[in-house]
């Protein structure tokens, strides 16, 4: 059994998802989710993605930054970007070998827009990889004081 919560998602509860399974191309700030609460609260990204067709010459899934996520924080201050998280495989251009997957948590106010960004860099016949990517709802942060 869940436990309920304002937005009535159970806590953990998957709210949006992106799939993609033949992607050529990197992400610039790819609109994931817009939070609806009337409180700033919890949310955990989950990212999984995998080479699934070589490049000819050679290729970089992640690039330089690898997977970011971008959103208002429940902090004062400008929006954030998560830091650069890039995959490090050290087989770059090997289908099936070349995979990435991480977490990154955010705090956002009401009406924040959590997006993503991914890097991509191919030579000669470009390659292909799949990507998905989750936000799960973590709860209201706002304090408790007793």
């Amino acid at each position: 059994m869940s436990v309920g919560n304002v937005l009535g998602f159970p806590l953990g509860e998957c709210v949006a998802k992106f799939d993609n399974t033949a992607v050529s191309k990197a992400f610039s700030n790819q609109s994931l989710y817009t939070h609806q609460g009337q409180s700033s609260a919890l949310y955990r990204v989950t990212w999984y993605v995998c080479l699934t067709k070589a490049a000819s010459i050679s290729s970089w899934i992640g690039g330089v930054n690898g997977f970011q996520i971008t959103y208002n924080p429940s902090e004062p201050g400008v929006p954030v970007t998560s830091p650069a998280n890039p995959i490090s495989t050290g087989q770059y251009n090997t289908p099936g070998v070349t995979v990435g997957s991480g977490v990154v948590m955010c705090a956002v106010v009401p009406g924040s827009i959590i997006g993503f960004s991914f890097g991509y860099a191919s030579s000669g016949t470009p390659a292909v990889y799949s990507i998905h990517v989750r936000v799960e709802y973590l709860g209201d942060s706002t304090p408790f004081y007793s």
